[in-house]
């Protein structure tokens, strides 16, 4: 893979700037393959001549100063597997064409001012694996179309979610069966979908400073695989199944701090083998700690 670096932190973007870059590799066609300008400083907004680039298969802008919306020649790159536009200044929507990357495996928009809908099409792009929206202003889920992709060939493994406005998980969560970790900290999520009891390969589950009320759902203790699962600071009250050991036997960590649960917790959650954090701050009463304990 050919690599372009740009060494000139600072520099302000502009298309007279790119016509050089692709000079260096024939203006009219460009055949490299990766593009990192990472870390450089640069200011300015994205010049479409990006988009002539059509043999890029990653490209990556991250931790920069860029700014304005991301300009529709973008969409030419079709071979493109790896995006990052980490922590930035883009705003606007994200752009619906990011679901006709058919070879994507990693988005990275993680840090900028992306706002309104977040688009279920990025779900069903049947390659991706890996998927940071955080710290970002999406306000609601947008399904654009109707996805006649297999569940069974989503390979999504990572999803951070964090620092959102968004109200309520996408149902379409349940789609993405190769999902691994999920973090959707900060955001206002009022309730966990049915859905995500699909997950039977979920290891990692962060749902902490949400608005989540009520018990906790049914089909949390439908994933067997589940080792961490983090519920801190909701509105949660009920009590936990007394045979929570059983659905979720290779838990390691379980954190319920800060909720309001009103029932005693399961007296044998110590017979949970892989246990090794229990985090309960102010959850349960005094009776709910002798319980487990045995005391």
């Amino acid at each position: 893979m050919s690599l372009v670096t740009l060494t000139t932190s600072g520099q302000l973007v502009n298309d007279h700037l790119v016509c050089n870059w692709l000079a260096l590799f024939g203006c009219s066609s460009p055949r490299v393959a990766s593009l990192n300008l990472s870390y450089m400083d640069l200011t300015g907004t994205i010049p479409p001549y990006l988009g002539n680039l059509s043999f890029l298969v990653e490209l990556d802008l991250g931790n920069n100063s860029f700014h304005d919306t991301l300009p529709h020649e973008l969409s030419y790159l079709r071979r493109l597997k790896f995006i990052s536009f980490k922590f930035n200044n883009f705003n606007g929507y994200i752009p619906s064409w990011f679901g006709s990357f058919s070879k994507l495996q990693s988005i990275n928009l993680r840090g900028n001012q992306f706002s309104g809908s977040l688009l279920t099409i990025i779900f069903n792009l049947s390659a991706l694996q890996y998927i940071d929206l955080s710290n970002n202003k999406h306000q609601y889920v947008c399904s654009t179309r109707s996805s006649n992709t297999q569940k069974s060939h989503l390979k999504i493994m990572y999803w951070f979610l964090i620092l959102e406005t968004l109200s309520a998980i996408p149902r379409e969560i349940g789609n993405l069966t190769m999902l691994k970790t999920i973090y959707l900290d900060s955001n206002n999520f009022n309730e966990i979908p049915k859905e995500i009891g699909f997950l039977h390969q979920l290891e990692t589950l962060y749902v902490q400073f949400n608005v989540l009320k009520g018990p906790v759902p049914v089909a949390v203790f439908n994933m067997s695989s589940l080792t961490t699962l983090t519920l801190f600071g909701n509105s949660l009250s009920g009590g936990l199944p007394g045979n929570i050991c059983q659905h979720l036997p290779s838990l390691q960590a379980l954190n319920l701090a800060r909720n309001q649960f009103d029932g005693p917790l399961p007296s044998k959650l110590w017979q949970c083998k892989e246990l090794r954090i229990l985090t309960l701050g102010s959850t349960s009463s005094v009776e709910a700690y002798q319980n487990i304990l045995g005391t």
